[in-house]
């Protein structure tokens, strides 16, 4: 499909036809990544009994953008990237989706990290890969190394709702849960977080 849009006061238009997602398919959360790329969750019902629903993530851009965090706009070819689709099959019931800044191991600069709720109570992150250069494509990665804090939580709830705010020398994660309540995170950071 075309990329139809236009420029309505000082706003770029684009209509952009995400392939790879199934027609009887429910789009559950869509995010836009600060780097260029697009991320939905999506549900797939199964129309044969006994089959389990299928639950997925496609990460359209994954090997065209710069997985590097930029502050600023990013000219982006829509028509490249959604041809340049990851899906990763999920074992759970994806949320919200939302993303942090973080550095990894394998990382010189803050890398944009994939954040999904889930209905598990869990939060899972997804970022690039080692081979960050070559490939471009994005794996699961520990909560604990990107957000400690998430993983000391004990409540039997799930998470439906979350933010994810960096200062210079703080980290405030708010995430609003299931059950009504609202839990607001700081976190100190000491230079570059490992």
């Amino acid at each position: 499909g075309k990329v139809r849009g236009g420029k309505q006061r000082g706003v770029a238009l684009a209509q952009v036809p995400l392939t790879n997602i199934p027609d009887d398919a429910d789009i559950i959360s869509i995010h836009a990544l600060p780097n260029g790329p697009i991320c939905v969750a999506y549900h797939q019902p199964s129309l044969v009994a006994g089959r389990p629903s299928k639950y997925a993530l496609n990460i359209y851009g994954s090997k065209t953008c710069s997985p590097y965090y930029l502050d600023h706009s990013v000219e982006l070819d829509w028509d490249i990237l959604v041809e340049d689709c990851q899906c990763v099959e999920l074992s759970f019931i994806p949320f919200q989706l939302s993303h942090t800044k973080s550095f990894l191991p394998h990382s010189r600069r803050p890398v944009v990290i994939i954040l999904l709720a889930a209905d598990d109570g869990q939060v899972y992150a997804f970022g690039p890969n080692k081979n960050i250069e070559r490939n471009g494509r994005v794996e699961a990665i520990s909560i604990e190394r990107v957000l400690p804090e998430l993983t000391k939580l004990s409540l039997p709830t799930i998470i439906m709702s979350f933010d994810v705010f960096h200062t210079s020398t703080k980290r405030y994660v708010a995430a609003g849960y299931q059950n009504g309540e609202v839990l607001l995170m700081v976190t100190g950071v000491l230079g570059e977080p490992r």
